[in-house]
């Protein structure tokens, strides 16, 4: 699992490079693994909302907090995140999406599939 912020990544606030970078290094964490683009999605969160939980098994996920903020409780432990924030979840991390009571999140989430 990481958490950064894509303002923190090459390129500024213009554009940024989220895989194979200097400085994070990959931004997915099964490095060296091929991977398949699976699927993406985008959410509005309502304010005080929550995702169901969700585990993914075979794949990895990068969340990217568009607008908002709110907390991801990630393997039972809360990590707040707000606009410009990423979150690289891992096989097997169990997340959940809880938006704020004022400012609820825009959350796109990128799925890739791990090839062995």
């Amino acid at each position: 699992m990481k958490i950064f912020s894509i303002y923190d990544l090459p390129g500024g606030k213009d554009s940024a490079e989220l895989l194979g970078n200097e400085v994070l290094g990959p931004a997915f964490p099964s490095e060296g693994a091929l991977r398949a683009f699976c699927r993406a999605s985008v959410r509005f969160y309502e304010r005080g909302g929550a995702s169901e939980p969700c585990s993914p098994d075979e794949r990895e996920e990068m969340l990217v907090v568009m607008q908002g903020r709110g907390r991801v409780l990630i393997n039972r432990v809360e990590h707040p995140v707000a606009a410009g924030d990423v979150v690289v979840l891992g096989p097997g991390d169990t997340y959940q999406v809880l938006a704020d009571e004022v400012d609820p999140p825009v959350v796109l989430t990128v799925a890739a599939r791990i090839a062995r």
